[in-house]
């Protein structure tokens, strides 16, 4: 009995062992580093914005019938940031403003002629030639408009990728996985402006071998971006950052540890009674996005049933777990307690540069939250910009960007 026993316990764990032991995406996933916020996820601390920064500027965008927006998703992804524009999109259409709020341009609209897409699933500003390139799924193809609106041209794609990113002069597209037979398992293609297929990176061989026998659920919590002329990207699961260099080279940076409480990878496979759902998100630990900057790491986490959001400072590394009470609203905010100017409360929405980030706010919102404080005698200070944005609100206006530049 006791054999039968032993024999069936082996069984157990040499199947549980094949599940879990998830092979890393390339033969040479060792990082440099591991960033290590795990201690951050269980002690909330109440932090001063005037931690991380000294200055706050705004800036309200223009509203009218022409350049009106919808609600905006993903936003460090749909908002983004030139030389001297803005570009957001709230996946039905792509607009232009520039660095006063001032509309500039539109650019394609929904249809199916050979300006029109189906949707706008990401797009990428090609700031040195001053074009933009919108990725619609729906058609398979991307659109190319100048800066000032203008279709220039079209480019069929065979594949499906989920996101694009412009580096050193090529198009980078980002195929999840789920659907990474389709860029056989390379998770970035390198391709010329032209659509000529340059070279593949980070090969996912493990995902390869389970689509051998079974197909995977589409997963798409990734991110990529530049930080001093350096392209990065990570992805979920796997939460190893990859620098990718100027040669497109693919090197494993950093890795970040949060928690040994993931979603196992088997949750994945299209047979996995594990949805990857609210519920029982409950009982697993999942890093859904993380914003980088020169010297902080802004972190959110869905930590089972609670919500961390982590600011990780790379020159004392040490993290912190952000949670306060509002005494104005009497809620409690994962965010900076503003004692910059007495605004909202901030937490990064997205990245402008190496030391800059924004939060997307909305006039009203300033003029509830500011009109609560004057009946709470909490306004101490005169901030003329932050009244003046507060009294002209309307509800139906385009948002307010809180732009923070970011200590060193």
């Amino acid at each position: 009995m006791n054999k039968i026993l032993f024999i069936g316990i082996i069984v157990i764990i040499s199947f549980l062992y094949s599940c879990n032991n998830i092979p890393d995406p390339t033969p040479s996933t060792i990082a440099n580093d591991t960033i290590d916020i795990s201690k951050a996820l269980n002690k909330f601390e109440s932090v001063n914005l005037s931690t991380i920064t000294t200055k706050i500027e705004y800036i309200q965008l223009q509203t009218d019938s022409n350049c009106f927006f919808g609600r905006i998703y993903d936003k460090h992804k749909s908002i983004k940031f030139s030389k001297n524009r803005i570009f957001i999109s709230d996946g039905h259409k792509l607009l232009s403003f520039n660095h006063h709020g001032e509309f500039m341009a539109q650019y394609g609209r929904k249809g199916k002629g050979p300006s029109e897409f189906t949707e706008i699933e990401r797009f990428a500003i090609i700031e040195d030639k001053e074009q933009i390139a919108i990725l619609s799924n729906g058609v398979q193809k991307l659109l190319f408009f100048d800066f000032q609106g203008n279709h220039t041209r079209n480019l069929k794609i065979d594949f499906w990728p989920t996101d694009l990113t412009y580096f050193n002069n090529k198009l980078i597209f980002i195929t999840p996985k789920g659907r990474r037979h389709r860029s056989n398992y390379y998770t970035l293609s390198v391709m010329t402006l032209e659509g000529d297929l340059q070279k593949q990176l980070i090969f996912n061989e493990n995902e390869k071998e389970v689509e051998k026998k079974e197909k995977l659920k589409f997963g798409a919590f990734n991110h990529h971006y530049v930080l001093n002329d350096t392209l990065y990207y990570w992805e979920y699961l796997y939460d190893i950052i990859w620098k990718i260099s100027g040669n497109f080279r693919a090197i494993p940076s950093d890795l970040i540890f949060y928690s040994n409480d993931k979603f196992p990878f088997e949750s994945f496979l299209e047979s996995s009674p594990i949805e990857l759902n609210l519920i029982t998100s409950r009982q697993y630990v999942k890093n859904r996005e993380h914003l980088n900057t020169n010297r902080y790491m802004f972190f959110y986490i869905n930590n089972k049933s609670r919500l961390n959001k982590i600011y990780y400072d790379k020159k004392n590394k040490e993290s912190y777990s952000l949670q306060f009470r509002d005494k104005i609203t009497n809620r409690l905010k994962f965010s900076f307690t503003n004692d910059i100017d007495g605004g909202l409360p901030f937490w990064p929405h997205g990245v402008i540069s190496e030391n800059k980030v924004f939060r997307l706010i909305y006039g009203y919102e300033l003029k509830q939250y500011l009109n609560l404080k004057k009946k709470k005698n909490e306004i101490q200070l005169h901030y003329p910009v932050l009244e003046k944005i507060a009294n002209n609100a309307k509800i139906d206006d385009n948002p307010i960007l809180m732009i923070v530049t970011l200590k060193e």
